[in-house]
């Protein structure tokens, strides 16, 4: 069983509630040649060095199958740049080749949800993302076990 739009949008919106009140909305995916995929980070890092403009921290969503029925969203620390003359957020970090781990988006741009809370850990020099998040679409036993054990894993990390 695959989500449809709806329910994707839906569990999408309350999953985003439950991290942050602030906005739900669209980033306009520019990626750099030189950015790579995994390290938004470090992509913003670089572009503000050359272009200026801040970062903004905040969350992006992927959807996975659950173990035998139902999906799971996993809430993946993201960084964008806030472009100082238009007001806009770029997503400059490319989408990772294979597709089933890509970010949810509308029409190729990013949804990102924006939380000013969510700042980087800082471990010596390095900033390193938050922890991913997860919430359960669906509610057989086997779908809610697998989460309990996802977030153990990141309690404990």
């Amino acid at each position: 069983m695959t989500l449809n739009n709806q329910e994707l949008v839906q569990a999408v919106n309350e999953f985003a509630a439950s991290i942050s009140e602030q906005p739900l909305g669209l980033a306009h995916h520019c990626p750099q040649d030189a950015a790579k995929a995994d390290d938004s980070i470090a992509n913003v890092a670089a572009f503000i060095e050359e272009h200026g403009g801040t970062m903004r921290f905040g969350w992006c969503f992927h959807v996975r199958p659950g173990p035998e029925e139902g999906h799971y969203l996993i809430a993946t620390h993201h960084t964008v740049w806030h472009n100082p003359d238009d007001g806009h957020l770029v997503n400059l970090t490319p989408y990772h080749a294979e597709v089933a781990q890509q970010p949810v988006t509308h029409k190729g741009e990013l949804l990102f949800l924006v939380d000013d809370a969510a700042s980087p850990r800082e471990e010596g020099d390095q900033l390193l993302p938050q922890p991913d998040r997860y919430f359960a679409v669906g509610d057989s036993d086997s779908l809610m076990q697998h989460i309990a054990e996802l977030e153990s894993a990141r309690r404990s990390a």
